[in-house]
């Protein structure tokens, strides 16, 4: 029989370490966005403690690497910005 119970645990220290990335996910998109126009659409992304990877196509025909090298050196300082990012821990309640 398998219990109704279980246990979650969370590993703060790595967790602390993934914020950032996953912040940086959004302020990548909308730095595209500002950069390139709406045709950006994101298709996907990988958030870990050490790295991100932000997938995106792009519908205009002969886009080239000047805006976007323009705009990745742009949010990597804007991440700070965001310091009001909060954690909080909460019981859940059985339905």
């Amino acid at each position: 029989m398998v219990s109704p119970w279980c246990t979650a645990e969370v590993d703060y220290t790595r967790r602390a370490n993934i914020m950032p990335n996953h912040t940086l996910t959004h302020i990548l998109n909308f730095a595209l966005r500002q950069v390139l126009g709406e045709g950006i659409d994101q298709k996907g992304s990988l958030v870990d403690d050490e790295k991100l990877r932000f997938d995106f196509s792009y519908n205009k025909a002969g886009a080239y690497t000047g805006p976007l090298l323009s705009s990745t050196r742009a949010t990597p300082g804007h991440v700070h910005e965001f310091s009001w990012v909060t954690r909080w821990t909460e019981e859940l309640k059985l339905s």
